[in-house]
């Protein structure tokens, strides 16, 4: 799961937009019955998400020794 996660962690700048994406219908007013509330909770979910995500890979990162890329 971890060598997933380091593998993958170009992901974790995409949370944030996948949470912008996800508000877009308060944004612009095509959803007004429930007020901005959801929106908000899709924004803390993905920043969550980004920083279990981002916490996990640096762990896991700070602990193998230092490779040499050529």
């Amino acid at each position: 799961m971890i060598e997933f996660l380091t593998q993958n962690c170009w992901w974790i700048p995409f949370y944030g937009l996948v949470g912008a994406t996800l508000t877009l219908p308060w944004s612009t007013g095509i959803i007004q019955r429930t007020g901005p509330r959801p929106a908000a909770y899709f924004n803390i979910l993905m920043t969550l998400l980004a920083f279990i995500h981002g916490s996990i890979v640096y762990q896991a990162v700070c602990h193998q020794e230092p490779r040499e890329i050529i």
